[in-house]
């Protein structure tokens, strides 16, 4: 049973129902014999230094696999297009591409040696050979990518989440605070909003007590005092 699109952009690829068309351009096939000419040269006429050999063999090898895994990559684009859903189809189609991007990328490297190490336009963020490179770093730590988009997506469901609970926890204050009876006014915010005027507190002066004063005599210290003698003279 053929997928659906909404299957097909949430388990298989981001807007993958949208693909209707192969977009790549046909390539001509190159002349597998330059490459027999260019070794028999090597032998017979102009010896090249084996560095320089061995780069260029590689450099050739590598153009040779990007060409063919381009075409097996088209052809299977053109399969899946024609009968859209096919999931295998399309899975040949991505390998196919993600193999023509390492080859391709290899002859970048292989050439940059054989034609001028310093070869600045490689390290050019515009460049076509810097945008080989990013691919091809991409689909080599696919691994690392799908952790790294997965925990991104993890930590922007929590931001989501816990700005809901925010919303959420406030809108239960202001409830909470709607229900709750307002507090009762004091007699004195009543009298205000009547208009009753209000008398000033009056606060009585403290009045201060006489010190009481001792009776009889006093000792001041040394032995102690005789009693005093009453009315009738008894001691």
């Amino acid at each position: 049973m053929p997928l659906t699109n909404y299957a097909l952009d949430t388990f298989v690829g981001p807007n993958l129902s949208s693909l209707m068309t192969c977009g790549m351009p046909k390539l001509d096939r190159a002349d597998e014999r330059k490459i027999s000419s260019l070794i028999l040269n090597h032998i017979f006429v102009a010896r090249l230094q084996p560095i320089t050999m061995r780069l260029m063999l590689n450099t050739i090898r590598r153009i040779d696999a990007a060409y063919w895994e381009y075409n097996a990559a088209r052809a299977a684009l053109i399969a899946y297009t024609s009968k859209p859903g096919d999931v295998v189809k399309y899975f040949r189609a991505v390998r196919h591409l993600e193999q023509c991007l390492a080859a391709t990328h290899g002859t970048i490297l292989l050439a940059r040696k054989l034609i001028d190490p310093d070869w600045k336009t490689f390290l050019d963020a515009d460049s076509p050979e810097h945008r080989v490179r990013e691919l091809n770093d991409a689909s080599k730590h696919l691994d690392d990518r799908i952790f790294m988009q997965s925990a991104a997506q993890d930590i922007a469901a929590q931001k989501t989440d816990l700005k809901n609970l925010s919303d959420q926890v406030a809108a239960l204050a202001a409830k909470i605070d709607a229900l709750q009876p307002a507090a009762a006014p004091t007699p004195l915010q009543t009298a205000v909003q009547l208009g009753v005027p209000v008398q000033p507190a009056v606060i009585e002066p403290h009045k201060k007590t006489a010190p009481i004063k001792p009776t009889g005599r006093i000792s001041v210290g040394g032995a102690p005092l005789p009693a005093a003698a009453d009315q009738d003279g008894k001691q």
